[in-house]
Protein backbone atom coordinates (compact mmCIF):
# COMPACT_ATOMS: atom_id res chain seq x y z
CA UNK A 1 0.00 0.00 0.00
CA UNK A 2 1.36 3.51 -0.80
CA UNK A 3 2.29 6.40 2.14
CA UNK A 4 -0.37 8.82 1.93
CA UNK A 5 -0.17 11.78 3.86
CA UNK A 6 -1.66 11.92 7.54
CA UNK A 7 -4.94 14.08 6.58
CA UNK A 8 -8.48 12.77 7.29
CA UNK A 9 -8.94 13.00 3.54
CA UNK A 10 -6.83 13.07 0.43
CA UNK A 11 -6.35 16.82 0.34
CA UNK A 12 -5.18 19.59 2.45
CA UNK A 13 -7.75 19.23 5.32
CA UNK A 14 -6.02 18.48 8.42
CA UNK A 15 -9.28 17.40 11.28
CA UNK A 16 -8.76 18.68 14.83
CA UNK A 17 -11.37 15.91 15.93
CA UNK A 18 -13.23 12.73 14.52
CA UNK A 19 -15.94 14.04 12.22
CA UNK A 20 -19.57 12.12 13.02
CA UNK A 21 -19.20 10.60 9.45
CA UNK A 22 -16.05 9.10 10.51
CA UNK A 23 -17.50 7.86 13.72
CA UNK A 24 -20.10 6.28 11.66
CA UNK A 25 -17.75 4.65 9.30
CA UNK A 26 -15.75 3.79 11.81
CA UNK A 27 -18.75 2.09 14.10
CA UNK A 28 -19.51 -0.41 11.05
CA UNK A 29 -15.58 -1.38 10.25
CA UNK A 30 -16.42 -4.83 12.77
CA UNK A 31 -19.56 -5.40 11.04
CA UNK A 32 -18.16 -5.04 7.51
CA UNK A 33 -14.92 -7.36 9.19
CA UNK A 34 -17.58 -10.07 10.18
CA UNK A 35 -19.24 -9.90 7.11
CA UNK A 36 -22.96 -8.77 8.37
CA UNK A 37 -22.98 -5.33 6.32
CA UNK A 38 -25.31 -5.04 3.35
CA UNK A 39 -24.19 -4.94 0.05
CA UNK A 40 -24.66 -0.70 -0.18
CA UNK A 41 -23.61 -0.24 3.28
CA UNK A 42 -20.51 -1.99 2.56
CA UNK A 43 -20.01 -0.17 -1.30
CA UNK A 44 -20.51 3.16 1.78
CA UNK A 45 -17.66 2.22 3.84
CA UNK A 46 -15.38 0.89 1.10
CA UNK A 47 -16.07 4.19 -0.66
CA UNK A 48 -14.62 6.09 2.55
CA UNK A 49 -11.94 4.08 3.42
CA UNK A 50 -10.89 4.67 -0.41
CA UNK A 51 -10.71 8.90 0.55
CA UNK A 52 -10.13 8.78 4.17
CA UNK A 53 -7.02 8.10 5.52
CA UNK A 54 -7.51 7.70 9.08
CA UNK A 55 -10.43 5.93 8.59
CA UNK A 56 -8.22 3.30 6.29
CA UNK A 57 -5.96 3.58 9.03
CA UNK A 58 -8.40 2.65 11.54
CA UNK A 59 -9.29 -0.33 9.08
CA UNK A 60 -6.15 -1.37 8.43
CA UNK A 61 -5.01 -2.31 12.20
CA UNK A 62 -8.31 -3.62 13.08
CA UNK A 63 -7.62 -6.40 9.92
CA UNK A 64 -3.96 -6.77 11.56
CA UNK A 65 -5.41 -7.22 14.99
CA UNK A 66 -7.38 -9.95 14.12
CA UNK A 67 -5.08 -11.57 11.90
CA UNK A 68 -2.47 -11.11 15.05
CA UNK A 69 -5.16 -13.16 17.25
CA UNK A 70 -6.43 -16.15 14.86
CA UNK A 71 -3.01 -16.60 14.55
CA UNK A 72 -2.42 -17.10 18.63
CA UNK A 73 -2.18 -20.83 19.21
CA UNK A 74 -5.25 -22.40 21.11
CA UNK A 75 -4.91 -23.63 24.39
CA UNK A 76 -6.89 -26.77 25.12
CA UNK A 77 -9.15 -26.94 28.81
CA UNK A 78 -7.24 -29.83 31.09
CA UNK A 79 -10.38 -30.32 32.63
CA UNK A 80 -14.30 -28.94 32.37
CA UNK A 81 -14.36 -26.45 35.17
CA UNK A 82 -18.36 -26.25 34.77
CA UNK A 83 -19.12 -28.09 37.77
CA UNK A 84 -16.59 -26.43 39.51
CA UNK A 85 -18.06 -22.95 39.05
CA UNK A 86 -21.53 -23.66 38.99
CA UNK A 87 -20.75 -25.53 42.95
CA UNK A 88 -19.05 -22.34 43.93
CA UNK A 89 -21.98 -20.02 42.49
CA UNK A 90 -24.32 -22.05 43.99
CA UNK A 91 -22.51 -21.85 47.64
CA UNK A 92 -22.49 -17.80 46.73
CA UNK A 93 -25.87 -17.87 46.28
CA UNK A 94 -26.79 -19.01 49.58
CA UNK A 95 -24.17 -17.42 51.48
CA UNK A 96 -26.42 -13.80 49.99
CA UNK A 97 -29.75 -14.42 50.35
CA UNK A 98 -30.66 -13.63 53.95
CA UNK A 99 -32.22 -16.41 55.69
CA UNK A 100 -36.04 -16.27 56.61
CA UNK A 101 -36.30 -15.46 60.27
CA UNK A 102 -38.49 -18.25 60.68
CA UNK A 103 -36.43 -20.75 59.38
CA UNK A 104 -33.73 -20.23 62.36
CA UNK A 105 -36.18 -21.62 64.67
CA UNK A 106 -38.10 -24.47 62.79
Amino acid sequence: MEEKEFYQFKGSYQPTEISPVCANIQNQLPDMMEGCLDKVSEEIVQAHLSVCYLCEKVWIEMQKTVALIESLPTADMIQDLTPKILSELEKEIERTIPIPWWKKYF
